[in-house]
């Protein structure tokens, strides 16, 4: 058998966060790859988003960026957790640099992908990006791949990355009736800004700041440099809505109403200025959404990649660092002659029998996050939840869900190349 010859061209279908990351990693080992968004334009949607240590190291390791994202956002070590009288439950760490090497960082979408696509577009021969790109058709050979779109143009190339998200049509063309549709997750999130000094927090309040309360969860974080704008979720539970009952729900302002209503009774601050802050037409409505496992995420030529692949909803705040993670360590391979020669497939094996592994430690940590941020009827509840979390955080120790370096301190550097 003839040996496989590193790529000389990538498609990568999505432009979002793990497709750029893929391509700027392929094009430090000077592999090209072209990028197609389903997107007419470069978005500017989205709120904002924890870049953990575990994400960062591959940011700055792989790409040589971790200036460039520590300077579009706010950093932080600890996550700091109330209940909604005030009292301190304790913390969470979320980033060390002495344990971890990296700190924590909160940012918006917009401000992390517009990072990422100047990197793109300064790698200009190696990485380009086609906007307006709907994947109607993918299609493998002996020899290589080739996407066709909705526009009737096509790409081809000698592998193709389905890094096209939850709704991905790279992973009904792979998977065909065995794609699953995502699966509600049951509690919305209502994300907003709002300037920090406008909200009254007290004292003795350090943020970032988790803060539970009888009608659920709400966060606060700093998400710009200085810390003086305050991204904010309040999480309610919502029966599921169509995709277009989801954007009514924003739109007309019901969310909001809704909302503040939910918060009428909690009279404690920063949650009081804050929800009196709040105003119709302000904020996004967010649903969690999540996949359940597939068959496989690869084929001979084909492999998904972050939500394509595995996507879970953002309670543990590892959605996207687990896109770049899958993008960094793919890269390596990619770029490892070794591990090529022995066939894309055999390779894609090894990257999706790894990330697996990987994911499904993080997928527990997510659901036992989820588990803690429904809303609670009665007294007695609330009252059981508020100290379970105050003994768990003692019991656990600071680190909390985070107390294992094994998710924080992971670096994809550290993975073997060779299977």
């Amino acid at each position: 058998m003839t040996p496989v010859a590193l790529a000389k061209h990538v498609l990568i279908v999505g432009g979002g966060i793990g497709g750029p990351v893929l391509a700027i990693a392929l094009a430090r080992h000077n592999i090209r790859s072209t990028v197609y968004e389903i997107r007419p334009f470069a978005s500017n949607e989205g709120g904002a988003l924890i870049i953990s240590p575990n994400a960062l190291c591959v940011l700055d390791k792989t790409l040589g960026m971790k200036d460039d994202i520590l300077n579009a956002g706010y950093q932080y070590d600890n996550i700091n957790i109330y209940s909604s009288d005030g009292l301190w439950l304790g913390a969470m760490v979320n980033g060390d640099d002495d344990e971890w090497g990296y700190r924590g960082v909160r940012v918006t979408r917009t401000a992390l992908h517009s990072k990422l696509l100047d990197r793109c577009h300064a790698m200009e021969g190696m990485v380009s990006i086609q906007y307006g790109k709907v994947c109607e058709k993918v299609e493998e050979g002996e020899h290589g791949v080739r996407v066709t779109f909705a526009d009737g143009t096509y790409g081809e190339g000698d592998i193709l990355i389905g890094a096209d998200g939850i709704y991905s049509k790279v992973r009904e063309q792979l998977l065909g009736p065995a794609s699953p549709p995502p699966v509600y997750e049951g509690l919305v999130g209502l994300w907003a800004t709002t300037p920090r000094s406008v909200i009254n927090i007290p004292p003795n309040m350090t943020l970032p700041a988790a803060i539970y309360t009888p009608p659920g969860l709400l966060l606060l974080f700093p998400i710009d440099p200085s810390g003086q704008t305050i991204g904010w979720i309040a999480q309610r539970s919502v029966p599921e809505r169509s995709k277009e009952g989801w954007k009514e729900y924003e739109t007309s302002g019901d969310c909001v109403r809704a909302t503040k209503a939910d918060y009428e009774g909690v009279v404690y601050e920063p949650v009081k200025s804050l929800i009196a802050s709040l105003e119709e037409g302000q904020g996004k409505v967010w649903p969690p959404y999540s996949i359940p496992d597939i068959p496989t995420w690869h084929s001979k030529r084909i492999c998904l990649i972050g939500d394509a692949a595995h996507a879970i909803p953002p309670s543990a705040g590892q959605g996207a660092s687990q896109a770049i993670e899958d993008a960094g360590l793919l890269a390596r391979l990619l770029a490892h002659e070794p591990a090529v020669e022995k066939g894309y497939e055999k390779l894609f094996e090894y990257f999706e029998r790894t990330r697996r592994t990987r994911f499904q430690s993080i997928r527990s940590l997510t659901r036992q996050s989820s588990a803690s941020r429904f809303e609670l009827k009665g007294t007695l509840g609330w009252w059981l939840r508020k100290w379970s979390i105050w003994t768990f955080l003692r019991v656990l120790g600071s680190k909390g869900y985070y107390r294992d370096a094994k998710l924080m301190g992971y670096d994809i550097t550290k993975e073997k190349l060779d299977f």
